[in-house]
């Protein structure tokens, strides 16, 4: 759920929309993810303290 979301056919996407809507710790964790790797990435180190703080505010266990 974190990498090739662009290339899901219907079905698999339709799956995961479902997935996401009924487990919203997923989706939030898969985003905090996705921004991570996005920030990793790009090298945006000034954005790590930020990031920390959000994702340990979250309820993602």
């Amino acid at each position: 759920m974190t990498t090739g979301r662009d290339s899901l056919t219907k079905a698999e996407a339709r799956t995961v929309a479902t997935i996401e809507a009924e487990v919203p710790t997923l989706d939030e964790a898969r985003s905090l993810l996705s921004r991570f790797q996005t920030m990793i990435r790009e090298r945006r180190r000034p954005d790590v303290d930020v990031w920390i703080e959000a994702a340990a505010s979250r309820a993602v266990p």
